[in-house]
């Protein structure tokens, strides 16, 4: 997984094939994605990506994505943190 720094955001880049679509709204979708090197993670994109509308079967994909996260603490000081990969480019891969 390499990091690239551009305007102040870190973009994770991964390269792999669409897995499942696990909820689909009409402001976004979450999905399922096969990393090479990282494995299986979970990613949202907006409906203004090319997955949204466009997700082919057995297609490599090179995403970039941002990780966002928030984290709460409980009453009884307990950390839970709430972290997501959000899709901001997405290209087809050639190779």
């Amino acid at each position: 997984m390499k990091t690239r720094k551009n305007e102040n955001q870190k973009y994770i880049n991964l390269r792999g094939y669409v897995k499942q679509v696990l909820k689909k709204d009409d402001h976004s979708i979450v999905f399922a994605f096969k990393d090479e090197s990282v494995g299986e993670v979970k990613c949202q994109a907006g409906k203004d990506s090319i997955l949204y509308n466009n997700m082919e079967p057995n297609t490599k994909y090179l995403l970039q994505v941002v990780l966002k996260g928030r984290y709460t603490v409980s009453s009884s000081n307990y950390v839970f943190l709430n972290n997501n990969l959000y899709v901001k480019h997405t290209k087809f891969c050639t190779n």
